[in-house]
């Protein structure tokens, strides 16, 4: 890992997307591209991010990364 700490550096403090994310209602997604983030699957488009929260704060979050087929599947029938 980087000097942020952990694998997803857009999710270091330092950028404002956990900001985003812990504002973000309860239990919606954000999105983030491959093409502005670096990601752990060579393949993958982008990811989705939902925050997990305590009683006041953010203590954690889910991320999925999408593969291009994957994602058009998903598109294309629902989810």
């Amino acid at each position: 890992y980087n000097e942020d700490g952990f694998f997803y550096s857009f999710l270091a403090r330092a950028t404002g997307n956990l900001d985003k994310l812990n504002l973000s209602p309860d239990f919606f997604p954000l999105w983030f591209s491959s093409i502005e983030n670096d990601l752990f699957h060579s393949e993958a488009v982008g990811c989705l991010v939902g925050g997990i929260r305590g009683n006041s704060f953010l203590e954690g979050f889910f991320l999925v990364e999408f593969l291009e087929n994957l994602l058009m599947r998903f598109l294309r029938f629902g989810l």
